[in-house]
């Protein structure tokens, strides 16, 4: 037989198993009996004061007119139906019939004995499912506070209809939830009815003689209310992690999803990025992170267990990609000094720049394309960047370097050139004397 260990509720009902072993791999499904009775001992089932037949048994409670005996005409009673119940149930999965109770709501004269108070006993048993390992229990115990109003329009306490104007008032005392050990991991059992217990009125839990905010709810009468009560065995409380976001860019909306501990669940959150919301009852989360707000954040589930569980989940904020803004290099001329800074966004500083496919003479120094090239052409260039967290981008760019213009010497005369021009001249100047008769001046 597997063994169990500690198991344990608010209102402080335990059962002490055999010594757990070492932690193993969680169960995923169950065999299941509940076995519900009121409890008969002297003294635990109490009545109003006044005349009547009352009966207690370990399935029913019946009272008013005599003799004793099931509901009927000027009778009313509760009683338990479907017990012992049986079946299985998956860890975290869907809840499982556990009993029904039935309160035959039938006019009762105020001369009699109502019920006051009763507790119910339930005997939960569990084991592994198709294990071949005898079913081990725990018992738990639920006190009932009951008011069986009287039927005069004005003084009702808990109003029904028009035409039934007075509604009796089943208030339950302790805890639903339950907890239990099972080779090494927290189990919890947890009852639920249908249709759901809610907190009374003050007005209606003061009539029952309870405190505010009590549970339970109320029945009509000349009817046989029904109240179906449901199981569930749920694992430790757990959260998925949240998929990371980028800022600068939408997010979600994403739900997130607890499994394990006692729901309703509560979300919430120390801080998060500017731009996004978390509901904390739906467990929502949405919005725009802002650029600057890349980061890690903690979210935290809080389950409604007494004392409560939490689980933390971290929400990554990774920044805006790194994008190149560079995206054309100007020409450069052979020879001539070249200087061209690159520019990027996004990621997170500093950048690291690298460059293949450069002319020669050319590289990258601090993010700066610098220095002479050496030879002409069309070089294809390839840019990369990687920033401080080592996220990269690159980008194809052309660069097309130039030969220097050739500037033309002028030409100079040497000395025989120079003779050759002052022959040149004296020939010019004779000439000109024979036409005219006149020597140059």
């Amino acid at each position: 037989m597997q063994p169990w260990i500690k198991c344990s509720s608010a209102m402080g009902f335990a059962l002490a198993m055999a010594a757990g072993q070492a932690s193993a791999a969680p169960i995923a499904a169950w065999d299941y009996q509940v076995t519900t009775t009121f409890v008969t001992l002297s003294g635990v089932t109490e009545f109003t004061s006044g005349s009547g037949c009352r009966l207690v048994s370990t399935s029913a409670i019946t009272w008013g007119a005599c003799p004793p005996g099931p509901p009927g005409p000027g009778r009313s009673g509760l009683s338990i139906t479907h017990t012992p119940q049986g079946g299985s149930l998956d860890t975290n999965g869907a809840a499982q019939p556990a009993n029904t109770y039935i309160h035959h709501n039938n006019l009762v004269s105020s001369a009699y004995a109502t019920l006051r108070r009763a507790t119910i006993q339930a005997a939960v048993s569990l084991k592994p499912q198709g294990s071949a390992e005898p079913y081990d229990f725990a018992t738990f115990a639920y006190n009932i506070r009951f008011v069986e109003t009287p039927n005069v329009v004005g003084t009702c306490v808990a109003a029904g209809p028009a035409d039934n104007p007075c509604s009796d008032i089943w208030v339950l005392e302790g805890s639903l939830h339950h907890t239990f050990t099972y080779d090494g991991t927290e189990y919890y059992i947890s009852f639920f009815a249908a249709p759901s217990l809610t907190p009374l009125p003050d007005e209606v839990c003061a009539a029952a003689e309870a405190p505010s905010g009590c549970i339970g709810f109320t029945t009509l009468e000349g009817l046989a209310n029904e109240v179906n009560f449901l199981l569930t065995v749920a694992g430790p409380l757990e959260v998925s992690p949240p998929s990371a976001g980028v800022a600068g860019s939408p997010y979600g909306p994403v739900t997130l999803t607890a499994t394990g501990g006692v729901g309703p669940y509560i979300w919430s959150a120390d801080s998060l990025p500017e731009g996004m919301t978390l509901d904390p009852d739906t467990g929502v989360l949405s919005g725009t992170p802002a650029v600057n707000a890349h980061g890690s954040y903690t979210i935290t589930v809080t389950d409604s267990f007494s004392p409560a569980n939490t689980f933390s989940v971290t929400l990554v904020i990774q920044p805006p990609p790194v994008v190149i803004q560079t995206n054309s290099l100007p020409g450069a001329t052979q020879g001539a000094p070249y200087s061209l800074p690159l520019v990027a966004t996004g990621g997170t500083a500093p950048y690291a720049w690298s460059a293949t496919g450069l002319p020669p003479g050319l590289s990258v120094v601090d993010g700066v394309i610098t220095g002479s090239p050496t030879a002409t052409g069309t070089y294809p260039v390839t840019v990369v960047v990687t920033d401080d967290g080592g996220r990269t981008a690159n980008v194809m760019l052309e660069l097309n370097v130039t030969a220097a213009a050739t500037v033309q010497p002028v030409p100079t005369l040497d000395e025989w050139g120079l003779g050759l021009l002052g022959a040149f001249a004296a020939t010019l100047g004779a000439h000109r004397l024979r036409r005219t008769g006149r020597a140059y001046r």
